[in-house]
């Protein structure tokens, strides 16, 4: 061996406890990783063949999952192997139709004398009631189970270790005569193309009871069209173009809600599509969730202008913050207020940190800057003087439009990235320290966008009441979905992956 290391951690080479002769002993593995769990079968011989043992639970993300093993083997493998199996154990609020799709799983037997003659297998499977577990009966020959041969330890003991990469996550098993509508109570909105975002939107406005409440009061020409069956929808075609003229928009939003509330199939949009001003090339395009909201809120205001229900929109769903410069050395202020009908929040920090929760990038979007040096403000009559510059959210509104700016530009790349960071949101988020008597807000939905910049797609989690389960409204398809589904599966981040550290020496583990 050549080559020269100066570092004091270095290892040493010949003799004592270099790296080329340290042993491989299981005690010289690492502890085990927080989605991975290990499993000591003490005298394993005592099994008798088909005889099974379980590990404790661990849970990665809301898939809890253990070690079932047989020691001297199953029926399967007439009692010549030791089998084992990764086992699905679900918690106890799922539904009953639970899936957990493609999770990627590892299972090693360890000898306890040589780790890197350890056998290790791993594959990937959806896990369900119906393939509860997935493993394999062949891992170590039962015949070669001694002390000699490192398979087993200390009391004739049998070591496992199982870790679980999962994707997403749960869902559902929905079979063919699934009807949302006998299941959930709602109805799902049909994709004209590339119109996901538009549903996502659509639905979280719809389960707000008071915008929903504000746009069947606003006087339109024509009533909804009351048991008006839908038409056959060709998704090939655009099916935005065809006969007829545009309705209002107030007329369009007041039957897509009318037939949400009724129908019991999926509701289609070209109606309200055409009010946009929309044609087949629109319906294929895929346009921004929080532009379009505007765009929404504006027209709507616009309508109910002069009417009883002028404000309404308003009301409803806007804030008003105060821009202000204040000097430092000598008595002058300059403010300017400002109404916002959502709150965009950066994930990446202009100085280029991450933020790790909506505090966090509140607080960053309230931060005050200090104007000085080559920076000093003009001051009308003071000429240029330190200052404080910043925004103060003045008031709140009742229902709260939060927008995470997982868009960014990259300054490096010169390309827009989306930026897949773990930025943190919760069930109740208190804003009183960001205004004053803003009380506490309860989250009701949250419409995740899955993808890249150049193509993804759109759906919403939503809660309809407060006392109510989640719900995914997913273009025509909605479905019951776990709390952890709505919320912390879409934080972000990177997930744990499945990785097989066993052939690796003990130097390279540390």
């Amino acid at each position: 061996v050549r080559g020269d290391w100066s570092s004091k951690d270095s290892p040493e080479v010949g003799g004592g406890r270099g790296y080329l002769n340290e042993p491989c002993t299981k005690d010289r593995l690492p502890p085990v990783a927080e989605h991975e769990v290990e499993m000591i079968v003490p005298d394993a011989l005592s099994f008798p063949v088909a005889g099974p043992t379980r590990s404790e639970s661990k849970i990665v993300g809301n898939f809890r999952f253990r070690i079932l093993v047989f020691p001297s083997g199953t029926q399967s493998s007439g009692g010549q192997q030791v089998s084992a199996f990764v086992e699905a154990d679900p918690l106890e609020n799922l539904d009953p139709r639970w899936i957990f799709h493609g999770v990627k799983y590892q299972i090693t037997v360890v000898n306890w004398l040589d780790y890197r003659r350890s056998v290790t297998k791993s594959d990937t499977w959806t896990f369900s009631k119906d393939g509860i577990d997935r493993g394999w009966h062949d891992m170590v020959k039962t015949m070669e189970l001694s002390p000699d041969t490192g398979w087993l330890g200390p009391d004739s003991s049998l070591c496992l270790r199982a870790s679980c990469y999962v994707r997403q996550a749960d869902s559902i098993n929905v079979s063919a005569d699934y009807n949302t509508k006998k299941e959930t109570g709602y109805v799902g909105l049909k994709n004209h193309g590339a119109t996901c975002y538009m549903n996502g939107l659509l639905q979280s406005l719809f389960h707000v009871g008071e915008f929903r409440r504000i746009v069947y009061a606003i006087e339109s020409e024509e009533a909804p069209e009351c048991g008006k069956k839908e038409d056959p929808v060709d998704v090939s075609k655009g099916d935005i173009d065809g006969d007829g003229s545009a309705p209002p928009l107030i007329q369009a939003l007041q039957n897509v809600f009318y037939k949400l509330q009724t129908s019991d199939q999926a509701v289609n949009c070209r109606e309200l599509m055409k009010s946009f001003g929309w044609d087949t090339m629109d319906a294929f395009t895929q346009h921004d969730a929080q532009e379009l909201n505007r765009i929404l809120c504006d027209r709507l205001e616009e309508q109910m202008k002069g009417t009883p229900m002028d404000g309404s929109i308003k009301r409803l769903f806007c804030g008003e913050m105060e821009n202000y410069i204040e000097c430092i050395d000598v008595d002058y202020k300059s403010r300017r207020n400002e109404t916002f009908y959502d709150i965009q929040l950066n994930i990446k920090g202009e100085r280029g940190q991450y933020h790790a929760n909506i505090e966090e990038s509140l607080r960053d979007f309230t931060s005050e800057e200090t104007l000085e040096g080559d920076n000093l403000y003009e001051a009308e009559g003071h000429g240029k003087q330190r200052a404080k510059k910043g925004i103060r959210f003045l008031s709140f509104p009742p229902v709260l439009n939060l927008q995470l700016k997982r868009f960014h530009f990259d300054l490096e790349k010169m390309d827009m990235v989306k930026l897949n960071n773990r930025f943190e949101f919760y069930r109740e988020l208190n804003l009183s320290p960001f205004a004053p008597n803003a009380g506490s807000y309860v989250l009701y939905a949250v419409v995740v966008h899955s993808g890249d910049v150049n193509s993804g797609h759109y759906y919403a989690h939503i809660k309809p009441h407060l006392n109510s389960g989640w719900f995914k409204f997913d273009d025509d398809s909605v479905t019951p979905c776990s709390e952890y589904a709505a919320v912390e599966d879409n934080y972000g981040g990177s997930d744990l992956q499945v990785v097989e550290y066993f052939a690796r020496s003990p130097w390279e583990l540390r």
